[in-house]
C-alpha cells in the first residue's frame, strides 16, 4: 500500500472520530514559526506580557527559543505558579516583580474571571459574559500599575534587543502607551487581538495595526485561536515585524 493511501485512510478515520492530523512543521505550528522568527531575528529577550501562569514562555523555551523570557504577572492567583515555572529553566526565564502594565503608575482595580486567563483592567461586556460561567467575574481585586519602559529600566534590560508578547485581554492600547520606547527597541511584537467586543473600551484590531505601521513594524503572521457561533472568527494571534533585512523584506507587503 502506497505510503500516500496510508495517510489519507488514517486521516479519515481520525475524522471520522472528530480528530485532526496534521504533520508538525512550521506551515502547521504557530510555536514553530514564531521560535524560527525569533531567532532569526536575533531578539535577545522575549518580553512576555500578560503572562497568567507561563504557559506561552514554557512552549516557546521548549520549542527551541535561545534568548532568555522575561514575564509581566498582575494576577497574585497565578503569580507562584508563574515563577515556580519559570524556575525551572534557571536564568532562561526571569519572572518581574507582580504588576498589571499599563499608561501610568499607581494602583487600580483588576477584574479577576473564574478561569483566571481571561482576567483584565477593563470591564467584561455582556456579550463575554454570556460564554459561560468560567469567564464571569469571581472577584476584583486592587493590583499596582506600571509602565513598561519603566520596569524594564529597572529591571537592567539595557542592550538588549526585544520581542514584545501582549496577551492582556483588551488592555493592549494601555500597554502600548506606557511602553513607547520598548516598541522602538523591538524587533517584533505579538499581539492577541479580539475582533468582537469582550471588553468595554477595547482597541479595535484596525486600532492596533494603526499603532504597529506608524512604528515601523509590518504583519507578519495570524494566527486564529477564538471562533463563534457558525465559525465566526473573535480571536486571533497577530505577529508583526521591524522590516530590516532582506529576509523579512522578501515579497509584497501583507498591508497593501
Amino acid at each position: 500500500m502506497r505510503l500516500d493511501s496510508l495517510k489519507l485512510r488514517a486521516r479519515n478515520a481520525a475524522r471520522r472520530v472528530g480528530l485532526e492530523i496534521k504533520p508538525s512543521n512550521l506551515h502547521s505550528r504557530f510555536d514553530l514559526r514564531l521560535v524560527e522568527l525569533l531567532n532569526a531575528k536575533q531578539a535577545t529577550v522575549l518580553l512576555d506580557v500578560g503572562a497568567n501562569r507561563g504557559q506561552f514562555a514554557t512552549e516557546i523555551l521548549k520549542s527551541g527559543y535561545g534568548g532568555t523570557v522575561v514575564s509581566f504577572e498582575a494576577l497574585p492567583h497565578v503569580y507562584q505558579e508563574l515563577s515556580a515555572s519559570a524556575a525551572a529553566f534557571g536564568k532562561r526565564w526571569v519572572v518581574a516583580p507582580r504588576a498589571a502594565l499599563s499608561d501610568s503608575e499607581g494602583h487600580v482595580n483588576f477584574n479577576v474571571t473564574k478561569n483566571f486567563a481571561s482576567s483584565s483592567l477593563l470591564q467584561p461586556t455582556s456579550y463575554m459574559l454570556g460564554k459561560g460561567e468560567p469567564l464571569t467575574i469571581l472577584e476584583t481585586i486592587e493590583v499596582p500599575t506600571r509602565r513598561l519602559d519603566n520596569l524594564v529600566s529597572t529591571l537592567g534590560l539595557v542592550d538588549e534587543s526585544f520581542f514584545l508578547k501582549m496577551d492582556v485581554q483588551g488592555a493592549e492600547h494601555l500597554v502600548l502607551a506606557g511602553a513607547p520606547e520598548i516598541i522602538k527597541r523591538s524587533v517584533g511584537v505579538l499581539l492577541e487581538v479580539h475582533l468582537v467586543d469582550y471588553y468595554e473600551g477595547q482597541p479595535t484590531w484596525k486600532q492596533l495595526d494603526d499603532i504597529m505601521t506608524s512604528n515601523g513594524l509590518r504583519l507578519w503572521d495570524v494566527h486564529p485561536f477564538l471562533r463563534g457561533v457558525h465559525g465566526r472568527l473573535e480571536g486571533m494571534d497577530i505577529v508583526y515585524v521591524r522590516p530590516d533585512d532582506a529576509s523579512v523584506n522578501a515579497g509584497p507587503s501583507a498591508l497593501g
